[in-house]
């Protein structure tokens, strides 16, 4: 049997998952089996619980001895550093050429890394890409894994007016120099995409749904029910890229309106769910 084929003949491709997780018990099981279930399966899957104390790492490890695999590994840090410092730590001890994260709460399409690793091997130039998600409870979309996707490439302008590249949605190269910023709890990933792209790193957006995000944006359970402390996030991300002369101190002055303009708003719809 070749080495890149399981025992059930899935083909399996160079992609490390990378699986933040913490206290993450009543949903850590779906997304491992949304990579259980595609139709290519990566090389590993590397899940970092940050200080879990409601018993995810048990979970995961009965997950890895009840598939029979041993590509399903899982880091275990003594207490929680937030998703930077996960992440980075999956990051740091992945294998293969390409890394796709997936949040604990979030889950994939089964074709997911199919149509995306595919992309990026066709696409040698591009460094990153990401794709649609959709809510749990939004209408089917029609997808097509055999057919071409429409894609187009991730603007900087557009992308720094709004975090466009929901993490879940991620693929990028190993080998890329930048991290996500380990102090930073909020906004950690907008930064680092806007470090990338703003850098000159190529980014392309697959025109795809294939991932499924089971809680709102903003205004829902957890991290994002803190719209202040992202709001807060954001205008740091601003910051940081102009210190680091990524954009003008200009941009950086306009920016904040604008972020403190879709907080109210944000606070306004979260009221009107409630």
């Amino acid at each position: 049997m070749s080495s890149d084929e399981t025992a059930d003949r899935s083909p399996v491709v160079p992609v490390s998952v990378v699986i933040p997780a913490y206290q993450c018990r009543d949903t850590i099981t779906r997304a491992i089996n949304s990579v259980f279930a595609q139709t290519c399966l990566p090389r590993e899957t590397i899940v970092v619980d940050d200080g879990s104390t409601d018993g995810t790492a048990e979970i995961v490890n009965e997950l890895s001895q009840s598939q029979g695999s041993d590509w399903l590994k899982i880091i275990v840090r003594p207490e929680n550093g937030g998703p930077s410092l996960a992440r980075n730590l999956g990051w740091s001890v992945a294998t293969q050429p390409y890394i796709a994260f997936l949040d604990a709460d979030d889950s994939w399409h089964p074709r997911k890394l199919e149509v995306q690793y595919r992309y990026m091997k066709t696409r040698p130039d591009v460094d990153i890409t990401a794709h649609r998600s959709i809510g749990y409870r939004d209408p089917p979309q029609d997808f097509h894994a055999g057919r071409p996707h429409r894609d187009k490439p991730i603007s900087r302008g557009v992308l720094l007016l709004s975090n466009r590249l929901p993490t879940s949605t991620v693929m990028l190269k190993r080998e890329l120099p930048l991290r996500f910023d380990s102090e930073k709890r909020v906004s950690e990933d907008y930064l680092l995409w806007l470090e990338l792209i703003c850098g000159d790193y190529k980014g392309v957006i697959i025109d795809a749904p294939l991932a499924l995000k089971y809680k709102a944006a903003y205004g829902e359970g957890g991290l994002s029910a803190r719209l202040w402390e992202m709001e807060l996030g954001e205008i740091d991300t601003y910051r940081q890229l102009s210190e680091k002369r990524l954009i003008h101190r200009f941009w950086q002055l306009l920016l904040i309106p604008w972020s403190l303009a879709k907080y109210v708003l944000r606070v306004l719809i979260t009221l009107l769910r409630r």
